[in-house]
């Protein structure tokens, strides 16, 4: 098996909010962008990553990635301790004796989209399509893990500062001359977390519940 995989493709615990958060960015970002591949890449050959998305040899242009250099728990998110220990999200029942709840808590990535071309025109295109992307927030997704009866959350892609440095070949790079690299940064803010089966303070005879799903959080995974 090649090693050059994107990273959400391989991943197993496809129910974890962290891995809903990543995968939430790499839809957005496919989706907004019109990008063919979007890999997450976590080694250095981020070439061999991108031809093995496309399923090709050679290299080419444009092609892009993104790359994740931070995870953040933020603790702004409610009292972190309370969570905990009694949950953030009721998903339903999962048995006449169990529910299953979500132990949620806000996280931040920071994260780095990777773009080359050997087109002036294509690289001012996206810098474009970024500043005005990212900076209405329209990346957003809403997600819906696939926990009990559903969990509901929002993912936000957003910038701190919305600039851009002017793109500029590098004419003397003897594997890729004239190539125009363009880097820009964004941040997510996500969920971590994990997820578990708890009994029901009652669970003599048949057990009722109340719950209301608003219509807008029912099977979304895309904004």
């Amino acid at each position: 098996m090649s090693r050059y995989n994107d990273l959400l493709g391989s991943a197993k615990q496809t129910n974890a909010p962290l891995y809903a958060t990543m995968q939430a960015v790499k839809t957005a970002f496919i989706k907004r962008f019109k990008f063919d591949v979007f890999p997450l890449v976590t080694d250095d050959d981020y070439k061999g990553a991108v031809r093995n998305d496309r399923n090709i040899d050679g290299t080419k242009y444009p092609y892009q990635y993104w790359k994740v250099s931070s995870i953040e728990m933020s603790k702004e998110y409610g009292n972190v301790k309370l969570l905990r220990r009694h949950g953030s999200a009721y998903a339903g029942g999962t048995s006449n004796t169990s529910y299953s709840m979500g132990y949620f808590f806000k996280a931040t990535l920071d994260c780095q989209l990777k773009y080359s071309t050997n087109n002036i025109q294509d690289a001012l295109s996206l810098i474009e399509r970024y500043l005005i992307m990212v900076g209405t927030e329209s990346l957003n997704v809403k997600v819906n893990l696939p926990i009990g009866k559903g969990i509901p959350f929002v993912t936000r892609i957003y910038a701190e500062s919305l600039s851009a440095t002017f793109p500029e070949a590098v004419l003397e790079d003897e594997n890729s001359p004239g190539t125009f690299s363009v880097e820009l940064p964004f941040r997510v803010d996500g969920k971590i977390g994990t997820h578990k089966d708890v009994a029901k303070l009652n669970n003599e005879g048949e057990i009722t519940y109340r719950m209301e799903l608003d219509d807008d959080d029912q099977h979304t995974d895309e904004d």
